[in-house]
């Protein structure tokens, strides 16, 4: 999956670095304490990594593109690692925050009750799971960072996440569905935390 990202990484990464989240990177920070561990599930090129140190957390970056782990590293230092959302390369119960913008809407659907599991197992318990994915139904090809590279987000409508985040003891506790571009679809963000078990 990481070879179509990294042909493209060096094309992604400006675009990505350029891109500030520190509304929603606030709404985050309000539900842990300072000093916490954080995951940035699909990092890119570290940017969201760097504001949340800067916020006062324990940040690992983590993508399965090898090359934006090393434009991330070069560009930020600190604890990134190369791997895949499906099995990630840490123990269980590490993180009291999980943080992944964008990610989740690029696998398609049976990929993603997997990933969801794999991060919740990844939280300690009350731990905090953030996620951003486009707003909808069935596919959604865009090609709007690399012209001639589209993507495809598969979108599933609130109650279907909400459902599979239900089978991992993760409970909603904060929606936004915020509307960013007339030709995009709205951006849907949860917050949701992890049952003690």
């Amino acid at each position: 999956m990481h070879r179509p990202y990294d042909r493209i990484a060096h094309l992604l990464a400006p675009h990505y670095l350029n891109r500030s989240h520190q509304v929603d990177l606030l709404r985050f920070a309000r539900y842990l304490h300072t000093g916490n561990s954080v995951l940035d599930a699909g990092c890119g090129a570290g940017r969201d990594v760097a504001d949340l140190r800067a916020l006062g957390f324990r940040v690992v970056g983590l993508d399965h593109s090898p090359k934006m782990i090393s434009i991330a590293s070069r560009q930020f230092g600190g604890h990134f690692a190369v791997g895949d959302l499906l099995a990630p390369p840490f123990r269980g119960a590490s993180f009291h925050g999980i943080w992944s913008m964008s990610v989740l809407s690029l696998l398609d659907h049976r990929a993603k009750g997997a990933a969801i599991k794999a991060l919740a197992d990844l939280l300690k318990d009350n731990g905090l799971l953030f996620f951003a994915v486009w707003h909808g139904q069935g596919p959604y090809v865009t090609n709007e960072i690399v012209e001639d590279v589209p993507r495809t987000h598969f979108l599933l409508p609130p109650s279907r996440w909400t459902q599979l985040l239900a089978k991992c003891r993760l409970s909603v506790i904060n929606t936004i569905i915020e509307e960013v571009a007339v030709e995009r679809p709205p951006a849907f963000k949860v917050w949701a935390r992890k049952a003690p078990g």
